[in-house]
């Protein structure tokens, strides 16, 4: 199964929209199920346990003899800078266009020099005006 990086900004999204009532609470994966009902349970799953490994949240496996099971508190430092990156609809459609009209898979790595590309360049061209 690949990686579906909209699947992965929807989740950071909804960790970024979480109240801060919520803060430090357990959010099971079937909170996301929910949130995203056009993505298969498995899916989710999937991804919600890679987003643990690459530490983008703070999470844990909770498996039980019913199954997996995922639990994420929050964002971490490093899946902030992910989401800061990703967030702005129009800038991450961007990423996804110059990714794919280069032929780049994308990576961690790819998103990240594209974006710098992208917004350094806008910078500099307000800087000029």
């Amino acid at each position: 199964m690949e990686r579906n990086w909209d699947l992965i900004r929807e989740i950071l999204r909804i960790l970024a929209e979480k109240s801060p009532d919520d803060y430090g609470n357990w959010l099971f994966y079937k909170y996301f199920i929910e949130k995203l009902p056009s993505y298969h349970e498995n899916i989710v799953k999937y991804h919600l346990k890679m987003m643990i490994e690459a530490g983008f949240v703070a999470g844990k496996e909770c498996s039980t003899g019913a199954g997996e099971d995922y639990v994420i508190t929050e964002m971490t430092y490093y899946g902030q800078d992910l989401w800061a990156m990703i967030k702005e609809k129009n800038l991450w459609e961007e990423i996804k266009e110059c990714s794919k009209k280069n032929k780049r898979e994308l990576s961690i790595y790819i998103i990240e020099k594209i974006y710098n590309f992208i917004t350094e360049k806008k910078f500099f061209n307000r800087e000029n005006k």
